[in-house]
C-alpha cells in the first residue's frame, strides 16, 4: 500500500491511499516510482468507454513522455474507477507543463 501526502493543506483529498491488491495496474509509462511529487487524477469511466478512455490516456502520455520533468505514470483500476499517478521530478517541471495538464494540478509526495 502507498500512501500519499498532498503538498499543499487546502487539497482534497489530502491522504491518497492506492491498494495494489485492490487496484489493477493497467498502464505504466516510464519510471512510475521513486522521489519527485506526484500529480494523481481520478476517473470514473464506464465500461463501453474504457477503450477510448485507455486510447486517449496512451496519447496525453506520449505528448508527456518528452516534457522536461516528467518521469514515468502509472494507471490503476477498480472496477469503472480509475487513478492516475504521474511523477515528476518537481513541482516547477509540472508548473511548466501546465498547458497539458489540469488547471490546478494537486501535487503530492509519498508519505512514510
Amino acid at each position: 500500500m502507498t500512501v500519499y501526502r498532498a503538498l499543499r493543506a487546502d487539497v482534497d483529498p489530502h491522504v491518497v491511499t492506492i491498494d495494489e491488491s485492490e487496484h489493477e495496474v493497467v498502464r505504466d509509462a516510464g519510471e512510475p516510482a521513486g522521489d519527485g511529487v506526484f500529480l494523481i487524477d481520478r476517473f470514473e469511466v464506464p465500461g463501453e468507454e474504457a477503450d477510448a478512455f485507455l486510447a486517449d490516456w496512451d496519447a496525453a502520455h506520449a505528448a508527456l513522455a518528452g516534457r522536461r520533468g516528467y518521469l514515468g505514470a502509472r494507471l490503476y483500476r477498480a472496477g469503472a474507477r480509475y487513478v492516475e499517478v504521474a511523477r515528476w521530478s518537481s513541482p516547477l517541471m509540472v508548473h511548466r507543463a501546465r498547458e497539458l495538464l489540469p488547471a490546478d494540478p494537486a501535487l503530492y509526495q509519498v508519505s512514510g
